[in-house]
């Protein structure tokens, strides 16, 4: 049994919509269609003393960098002065060839470098990277089935670990899961991850297990309506 399928993609479910404490994102999550010529996500910086160098780039769920990448990130460095906004257009290179049987996934990455003056003088500068989940979805898959795709994770158990299996042809972002009523830390449920498709990912328990409950993350980034199992 493979226990820790999860952990190339775990860092995903930490994702957040703020890259730093002032510049935020209007989206958690960018599903790119098929035929689909470009995506763009806003970002706000609502520091009103404060710019930000803002550098883009795109990886796979091991975390490595793509170049050439398939999509084009433009623009992929700029800067965010005081109370401003900026469009990042993400554009389809057509450099490569996409499963059309099933989701790809890989990663957006932003990180944000605050500005800092001469007269600050020396002091530590914190920069900000968040990661957030960029799907590439094919024709032959529809946002009604995505939506749907947690009500048919396979849920079994073996006394020592929960096991969710996927056979769907969609990533299923798992938001919160509960074990007898109990809610999951954050850490256990990042150690699950985001379940691909036609694989598993799985997680140990000690306690009596009758019933989990599961909540998933839709693609406007909103929880969708928990799942309840009982267990024999």
């Amino acid at each position: 049994m493979k226990k820790r399928n999860s952990i190339l993609t775990a860092l995903l479910l930490c994702s957040s919509m703020s890259v730093s404490a002032a510049v935020q994102l209007s989206s958690s999550r960018i599903i790119f269609k098929e035929g689909q010529k470009e995506a763009t996500l806003t970002m706000r910086n609502t520091a009103s003393n404060q710019s930000f160098l803002v550098q883009t780039w795109l990886s796979d769920v091991n975390n490595n960098k793509l170049t050439p990448s398939p999509f084009l990130l433009t623009p992929p460095l700029f800067k965010m002065t005081q109370n401003s906004s900026a469009n990042l257009r993400v554009i389809n290179s057509g450099r490569q060839s996409f499963a059309q049987d099933k989701e790809t996934l890989f990663r957006l990455n932003i990180l944000s470098i605050p500005s800092q003056t001469d007269a600050e003088g020396a002091k530590l500068v914190v920069n900000n990277r968040s990661i957030i989940k960029f799907i590439y979805r094919p024709a032959s898959l529809s946002d009604h089935d995505a939506a749907l795709a947690y009500q048919k994770l396979q849920i079994k158990t073996d006394g020592k670990y929960l096991t969710l299996t996927n056979p769907t042809p969609y990533y299923v972002n798992i938001g919160q899961i509960s074990l007898n009523g109990a809610r999951l830390s954050a850490n256990d449920l990042s150690a699950m991850g985001t379940v691909p498709p036609s694989g598993t990912v799985t997680l140990p328990y000690n306690v009596t297990l009758r019933n989990v409950t599961l909540t998933a993350i839709g693609d406007r980034g909103a929880l969708l309506t928990p799942r309840s199992v009982q267990l024999p």
